[in-house]
């Protein structure tokens, strides 16, 4: 059963099928882009909690059987489901794969695509010399629609290069990476590249740590596919991805550092009392009494400063619609500091930016803080609704659990009958500093103002809560208020429960010539070491933030 399923895989290793691609004297990143577009996919990755954690990009290969994207954004902690989308809609579920090579970062999802209704793209193995060869990436852009981007497939680093650019461990064996070389790649990892015929030459990973997008050649993707087992696993089993690839954590195109600085600007613009321009006093013209100059009578007034009666000697003020901007600079933030090919001064001053909202809303006043609280109890309270989309609030720090395979930590809104939940890595460390022991981290109890984004609604052991990313997070003022609840419980399994699962003996070898290479081959081939252990994802490199200066006034001038 297992060596009729995976079959397919192996057997289009090398296929070169005609799938309506423009001849080399047409090469056209458009043309190629129509011809592909019914076998690239969008890999949505569910997370722990039944909601997206990631999405990449992806091709069918030879009949439509496997779908190839890239492994380290589909081996995370709990994730078990993959949904592939293509661009008419149609879409179809991955819960198995048939092979996960750590070398190359690729990992083959079996669907449950009819063949027959959509074609995969052919695979062809291709020489690139110094001179490099014309290639064009098609894929997702920012999650919301299928773009092409031309460029030229050059000699990339070695394996033992690769491991010191971005400080993972060398791999063994020696993969043929390649380097795309193009003015911007905004497509997610996982894309295919395809030469002037159409056919699959390449596969997009958007490396962490490398300047330029790396590729992997259709010739290591053929060997890896070649050496996988001949069992279909579940997506649990999945291996840890050696290489940190950025993946998307968020669809949507980020903002420009100029429309992210310009919401910035208006929600400091719009908290400044106008009465008093910020300063917390107004001049007023008192009347002291009167005098007589040539026989007249005048009326003697001085001028004294007063506490402003807009903003009670605060200088800031909570309008009506300041929520509204403050939750639209927070999803912003929360985007740019999350997309993957942000410049990291673009993240910087996002970071910066941010964290100094954060840090002056530890120190205002009262009022100010209320008003913040009644809105942001309002915006809570209508759950799901409209998500994603961006909050901020103050809350106070609860439990935290594993829950299927991942950890999390539990945040309670000031007087919200809606509880947060958020990866407890998340609150490790503020945002930019590396966590680990002697790392700030948010204490069990706790008080803490944060921000981000409102992903979804989800039921946990009967409670609603809702997940959200955070930007960052700043200790705030112990507050009162806090809705009771009933604390979540680890799901984690006790050592007892645990069946030892039974390997599963592999078929006898035999020979098969794959289509479209020459040599022969072994198949299935012998059996592999075990796979390690899943573990987590390396994290992006997060930029440092700025410390402020002693008696530097913070974003609202306090």
């Amino acid at each position: 059963m297992h060596l009729r399923a995976i079959h397919p895989c192996v057997a289009l290793v090398g296929l070169v099928a005609a799938v309506g691609c423009p001849s080399a004297a047409a090469f056209d990143a458009a043309a190629l882009r129509q011809a592909a577009e019914p076998g690239v996919c969008q890999v949505v990755v569910e997370g722990p909690l039944g909601l997206p954690i990631a999405f990449a990009s992806g091709f069918l290969m030879g009949k439509g059987r496997f779908v190839v994207t890239d492994l380290a954004s589909v081996a995370q902690p709990g994730a078990a489901k993959v949904t592939v989308r293509f661009g008419d809609g149609t879409t179809a579920q991955a819960v198995e794969f048939g092979m996960a090579d750590t070398t190359t970062s690729l990992v083959a999802l079996r669907t449950d695509v009819q063949k027959a209704d959509r074609p995969g793209l052919p695979v062809r193995a291709e020489t690139v010399g110094e001179e490099g060869v014309n290639a064009v990436a098609v894929g997702w852009q920012w999650g919301e629609s299928l773009a092409a981007t031309a460029g030229r497939l050059v000699p990339g680093p070695a394996a033992a290069d690769l491991a010191e650019r971005t400080g993972c461990d060398a791999v063994p064996g020696n993969p043929a990476f390649l380097t795309f070389l193009c003015p911007r790649c905004d497509l997610a990892t996982g894309a295919p590249l395809l030469g002037e015929d159409g056919a699959v030459i390449a596969v997009l990973l958007q490396v962490i740590g490398m300047e330029k997008p790396v590729a992997v050649s259709a010739s290591s993707v053929r060997q890896a596919l070649l050496e996988a087992g001949t069992n279909l696993q579940p997506l649990e089993k999945l291996p840890a991805a050696v290489w940190p690839t950025d993946f998307m954590v968020h669809t949507g195109r980020p903002p420009t550092p100029a429309a992210f600085a310009a919401a910035v600007r208006l929600v400091k613009r719009r908290s400044i009392c106008r009465q008093c321009k910020g300063t917390g006093t107004i001049t007023v013209r008192k009347f002291v009494g009167t005098r007589k100059v040539y026989n007249r009578i005048q009326r003697i007034y001085r001028e004294e400063l007063e506490t402003c009666p807009t903003c009670n000697g605060d200088g800031i003020v909570f309008p009506k619609d300041l929520y509204r901007q403050f939750g639209a600079m927070a999803e912003g933030a929360t985007t740019i500091l999350s997309a993957p090919g942000t410049p990291e001064n673009i993240r910087e001053a996002a970071l910066n930016n941010c964290m100094g909202v954060l840090d002056a809303l530890r120190q205002v006043s009262g009022s100010y803080r209320q008003a913040l609280l009644k809105h942001a109890a309002t915006d809570l309270g209508q759950g799901g609704a409209d998500c994603p989309r961006g909050f901020l609030t103050y809350a106070q720090v609860a439990e935290t659990v594993r829950l299927r395979g991942d950890a999390f930590t539990v945040l309670v809104p000031h007087d919200s009958p809606t509880p947060l939940i958020v990866n407890a890595d998340m609150l490790s460390g503020y945002y930019g500093a590396e966590g680990g022991p002697g790392a700030a981290a948010a204490a069990r109890g706790a008080w803490v103002v944060t921000g981000g984004t409102l992903v979804g609604p989800v039921s946990i052991q009967g409670q609603r809560l809702l997940f959200v990313r955070l930007f960052g997070w700043a200790p705030g003022p112990s507050l009162a208020g806090v809705a009771k609840r009933q604390p979540l419980v680890d799901e984690r399994p006790k050592p007892t429960e645990v069946a030892a699962a039974k390997p599963q003996p592999l078929p006898k070898p035999r020979a098969m010539p794959p289509a479209g290479f020459s040599e022969p081959v072994t198949w299935p081939p012998p059996e592999d070491e075990p796979a390690p252990e899943p573990r987590r994802r390396p994290r992006p490199p997060r930029p440092v933030r700025k410390e402020k200066k002693p008696g530097e006034p913070n974003f609202f001038g306090l």
